[in-house]
Formats: structure tokens, C-alpha cells, sequence
């Protein structure tokens, strides 16, 4: 029986703040040998799966939380974040859960834009070919600025004016203007096996 909403952010919480341990600094806690950081994996792996299942979905927590503790691993003789080891780990995970939440969220927008482009230029729309574009729109918007980002997506796939934007952001309507057209640009130069595409999604009659 699946548990409501209420009683499973209730149960988040209790988990969250049960985890006090005695406050140390991280990297004194990561074990620095292979040995005792494989243990150390083996104590923790499974609990912060079944954590993560919360947040997304079973088929993603896996590569989440191995990739998490690469990044251990990787950054066990840097991490200098104050707290207990346990909470840290916890709340790490669920970060890195909200950040995917996101990420899937911003895909899923994406899709919905194209496929309310092209239902009507191509005549048998297929899903895989939609979310394959949606995935190469999305991988290039990541690598933009964040203020790029964030203009680029209000400006596309909301339904707010330059200036609107420009309200919303504190900046002129021409600092928008001229983030949005430096983002088409960058999207022609590296969305070109998908040009025709971009060209329909994302550029405007006067940028044509």
C-alpha cells in the first residue's frame, strides 16, 4: 500500500532529523584506503538507495547514488563541509535527487515545445525522435550561463513578453533581448545536425 503524501514527507522528515551524529569534518570521516572506503560503501549504499526512491524513480537511484560516491571517493581529501557524516550523506542525496527532478522537469518542457511545433510539420511525429531532440536541446542549455539559461527558457517556453521577462529578472528588455539572441546562436552552432529544428523551435522571424 502506497503511503500518502502527508505521512511520506512526515516520514523524509523524521529520517532527515534522526541522522545527528557528533559534528567532525567530512573528509576526517571518508575513508582515505580502498579497503575501509569499500566497507564504508557496502554500510551506506543500500540505505541511501532506498532514501533516493523517495524522490525518483527505482530505475534511476542506482547510477545517482554510485556516481555519489565517486565523488567521494574522488573528493575524499577536499571536502572540508562541517556537519555529521550521516546528514551529510542524507541531505547530499536528496539534493542530488531534487537537482534530477529539475533537470527531468526542464526535459519533459522541452519535449512538449517541440511536439506542439512540429505535430503539424511532420506528419507521423514519433515520441523517440521528440525526446531525442528534447535531449540535445537540453544537454546544450546546461552548458549555458545560468542567467543565459533562464531568459532563454522564459522567453521560449513561457508566455512572457521580452519585457515581462525583463520585470521579472531586474534587467532592461535589451539585456534580454540580447541574452536570447546570444543563445539562438550558440544553439545554431551546436544543435547543427538538428539546424532545421532549431531553426522552426527556437528562432524567431526576424532571426531567420
Amino acid at each position: 500500500m502506497k503511503m500518502g503524501k502527508t505521512l511520506k514527507k512526515f516520514y523524509i522528515c523524521n529520517m532527515e532529523n534522526n541522522m545527528a551524529e557528533s559534528t567532525k569534518n567530512i573528509s576526517n570521516q571518508i575513508p582515505q584506503d580502498k579497503e575501509s572506503f569499500h566497507e564504508f560503501f557496502l554500510e551506506y549504499y543500500a540505505p541511501l538507495c532506498r532514501y533516493a526512491t523517495f524522490f525518483i524513480k527505482k530505475g534511476e537511484v542506482e547510477d545517482l547514488v554510485q556516481d555519489f560516491f565517486t565523488f567521494l571517493w574522488e573528493s575524499r581529501n577536499i571536502l572540508s563541509i562541517h556537519t555529521s557524516l550521516k546528514s551529510f550523506l542524507y541531505i547530499s542525496i536528496r539534493n542530488r535527487c531534487l537537482s534530477r527532478i529539475r533537470e527531468d522537469s526542464s526535459r519533459k518542457a522541452y519535449q512538449d515545445y517541440i511536439y506542439d511545433k512540429l505535430k503539424n510539420v511532420i506528419e507521423y511525429p514519433d515520441e523517440a525522435y521528440f525526446r531525442d531532440i528534447s535531449e540535445h536541446l537540453a544537454d546544450a542549455l546546461k552548458s549555458l550561463t545560468e542567467q543565459d539559461r533562464k531568459i532563454f527558457e522564459l522567453s521560449r517556453f513561457t508566455d512572457m513578453t521580452n519585457k515581462q521577462i525583463g520585470d521579472l529578472l531586474g534587467v532592461t528588455e535589451k539585456t534580454v533581448e540580447y541574452h536570447v539572441t546570444k543563445t539562438l546562436k550558440y544553439l545554431r552552432e551546436h544543435l547543427k545536425d538538428y539546424l532545421y529544428v532549431v531553426l522552426i523551435l527556437v528562432c524567431s522571424d526576424t532571426l531567420l
